[in-house]
């Protein structure tokens, strides 16, 4: 486990520092190093325990689980990556536990911290959009194979469609700003 511990900081301390030399960048890859790292170590662990609880680790129960996990790993991550600093990123970790209030979620607050309204409304609308495709999909009716079989005028103004749709309300939508990409700097 030792020569993949080595390997794995070399990574992902690489990693940080490709996305920028501030501590937060170097404390981003770092948290995924130890998360990577302490899950190779607890494995036989974690298998042994649900071994012994008789927990289906290939059941859906445990894949929500997994997801629900991998997100909140994600996000934390994000937080620190996306933050002015160090400090600002502990203190925006810190905050979740300190300074939240349901009622933020109620009250338009939400709106004061720069997304607006119709930002919203586009998240929305992709989130009906994915949930639509994905009970499509259970219910085994795929999208892709039905557009396949329509004629190249139809199918590809589809295909056009789709992606027009998603530039103008992703990126280019209502109050749109434009901003460097991450990465201009390099």
């Amino acid at each position: 486990m030792i020569p993949s511990a080595f390997a794995l900081f070399g990574v992902w301390f690489c990693n940080g520092l490709w996305h920028g030399t501030g501590w937060n960048y170097i404390f981003f890859g770092l948290y995924y190093f130890v998360l990577i790292l302490a899950g190779n170590a607890f494995e036989p662990l974690i298998q042994k325990t649900a071994d012994r609880l008789h927990i289906n680790r290939e059941g859906v129960p445990y894949r929500i689980f997994q997801q629900v996990k991998l997100l909140i790993i994600v996000f934390t991550g994000e937080l620190f990556f996306r933050a002015e600093g160090l400090r600002a990123g502990i203190d925006m970790f810190l905050s979740i536990f300190t300074r939240f209030e349901l009622s933020a979620l109620t009250d338009g607050s939400l709106l004061k911290l720069g997304i607006s309204a119709a930002d919203f409304l586009a998240v929305f609308g992709g989130f009906l959009a994915v949930l639509m495709v994905g009970i499509l999909h259970e219910r085994g009716v795929s999208i892709r194979e039905r557009a396949s079989k329509w004629g190249i005028v139809r199918r590809w103004s589809f295909y056009y469609a789709a992606v027009l749709v998603i530039i103008i309300f992703g990126a280019y939508g209502p109050g749109y700003r434009a901003v460097d990409l991450i990465y201009a700097g390099f």
